[in-house]
């Protein structure tokens, strides 16, 4: 994809990482003159149904104007796959940005706090993220030493979290990060994101989720040992 044009519009300029759900590029948008980041999801991992679901998703996303909430510019398909469009966020995820050299107390309620505050907005408007996990929570360090949150894949979650054991019995990215409802396949609603983000500031605290280990124990104690945490 380097060198090519998207969708008759964005010219594709490096990658800036892969994972399960696809390829994120950086871009060029010569319509509008910005660069922006482009995540590409491959026909293999889209049904007629998922397709469905990430363009409702995409268009309630679309609407939401939050400063912790990575917004959508633009959703489509190419050959195939589907594409969102959104901005390049600054900073990187919670995950390095804990390893690249910790955090206080002080900081760790203060992600805690505009995480908190970005799920009250998208939950007030029907959108439940459910996949939060340190990967799609990017960090900054502003000037003053003030740490700024945004939330990542708002919109991408849903698709995401439908396949998160693989067929060989392995754990496919955030399985630590999910609630019990999440792991029974029954119904998930805005308490999902909550226990989430409870997790991640455990890690964030403790060094390691909650549960962890083989992958029926984990599931295991996802369900029956929610009264531990």
């Amino acid at each position: 994809m380097i060198g090519q044009r998207l969708s008759n519009r964005y010219d594709i300029r490096t990658e800036l990482g892969r994972g399960g759900m696809g390829v994120v590029y950086r871009a060029h948008d010569p319509l509008l003159n910005r660069e922006v980041a482009i995540k590409l999801i491959p026909p293999t991992l889209l049904s007629p149904e998922t397709e469905q679901r990430f363009q409702r998703e995409a268009q309630l996303v679309a609407q939401m104007d939050h400063p912790a909430v990575v917004p959508i510019f633009d959703f489509g398909k190419h050959e195939g796959s589907l594409f969102f469009v959104m901005p390049v966020v600054q900073g990187t995820n919670l995950r390095w940005f804990q390893r690249e050299g910790g955090l206080t107390l002080g900081e760790v309620i203060d992600i805690g706090i505009q995480v908190a505050e970005a799920l009250e907005y998208s939950h007030s408007r029907g959108v439940i993220h459910r996949d939060i996990k340190p990967e799609n929570i990017m960090v900054v360090r502003e000037d003053g030493a003030r740490v700024r949150v945004r939330i990542m894949d708002f919109g991408l979650a849903r698709g995401a979290s439908e396949s998160r054991i693989t067929k060989t019995g392995t754990i496919a990215g955030t399985l630590s990060y999910m609630s019990p409802e999440q792991v029974a396949a029954s119904g998930v609603d805005h308490r999902s994101d909550i226990y989430s983000l409870g997790t991640v500031l455990y890690e964030c605290l403790t060094g390691e989720p909650p549960f962890s280990g083989e992958l029926q124990s984990i599931l295991y104690r996802i369900v029956h040992e929610l009264s531990l945490i």
